[in-house]
């Protein structure tokens, strides 16, 4: 008979940290992925918090969790890692950013822990674009050098399908969301409290360059003197769970697809 800790009213309990190690022991037999969110604490513009990054991550990861059991998926969750790689934000008060070193070697650490107990698969789900590039080759790595079956979700990708592939004549430069009104409204679902609404400002954005580096190789205020990439004065909430709808069953969908390879190339 599973234990309180291990069983909630809604199924499996999905927060490790909540364990004891008994039953995590448990659990790490049982669960089909050990997932950690890798967010980052940095500037979000005058309106939002510095967690926001990891507050939206650890919204869509539980709703993940849960939506994926009812389809017959368990996922275990790790306390959110609210740390990242934000060099781009530095300059910023309240920034706090590791190098990409130490987030390639924290990942590193942690996929060992899983490993030394028997996980089979470790779920990293990338919660700000900064930690990018630093997380896939730390998913590679662990893959390679450790032997743990690694997966990643950069999960705001997995929310923008379906969408129409229209071929631009010309290449232009990317356009940034951050702290703007689609973040907003992402955060306002999942904590409309923290929402400073009285505190939004209309950006001076300077253009960005194309071919020109800029995540996480030149600072934010180069180009934009609140910290956001856009103005956040009309967030669609309603747009914003669509959003995180989309990405859960998109996820979802994937990992299925991964299962199910899996399965056939044993």
């Amino acid at each position: 008979m599973e234990t309180d800790a291990i069983k909630s009213k809604k199924g499996k309990h999905h927060q490790l940290g909540e364990m004891t190690w008994e039953e995590a022991k448990k659990a790490y037999q049982e669960y089909d992925f050990v997932a950690l969110v890798c967010a980052s604490h940095e500037q979000h513009s005058t309106h939002l918090p510095l967690l926001t990054d990891s507050i939206i991550g650890e919204y869509f990861a539980n709703r993940l969790a849960e939506e994926a059991e009812r389809e017959g998926i368990i996922i275990l969750l790790l306390p959110t890692l609210w740390l990242g790689y934000s060099e781009e934000h530095a300059n910023f008060p309240g920034t706090v950013t590791l190098s990409p070193h130490t987030l390639e070697d924290i990942l590193l650490d942690v996929a060992r822990s899983l490993k030394r107990h028997g996980v089979k698969r470790f779920l990293v789900i990338n919660s700000h674009g900064g930690n990018f590039p630093v997380v896939q080759l730390a998913v590679d790595r662990i893959e390679r050098d450790i032997g743990l079956q690694a997966h990643l979700l950069n999960w705001t990708s997995f929310g923008d399908y379906p969408k129409s592939a229209v071929a631009s004549e010309r290449p232009e430069p990317l356009k940034i969301n951050h702290a703007g009104d689609s973040e907003t409204a992402m955060l306002m679902c999942a904590r409309p409290d923290l929402v400073r609404s009285e505190k939004m400002r209309t950006p001076k954005l300077k253009q960005l360059a194309i071919t020109r580096s800029w995540w996480g190789a030149r600072y934010w205020e180069d180009f934009t003197d609140t910290g956001s990439g856009s103005d956040p004065h009309n967030p669609d909430v309603p747009a914003a769970e669509e959003f995180y709808k989309r990405a859960v069953s998109n996820s979802i969908y994937a990992l299925k697809k991964d299962l199910s390879a899996e399965n056939k190339n044993q």
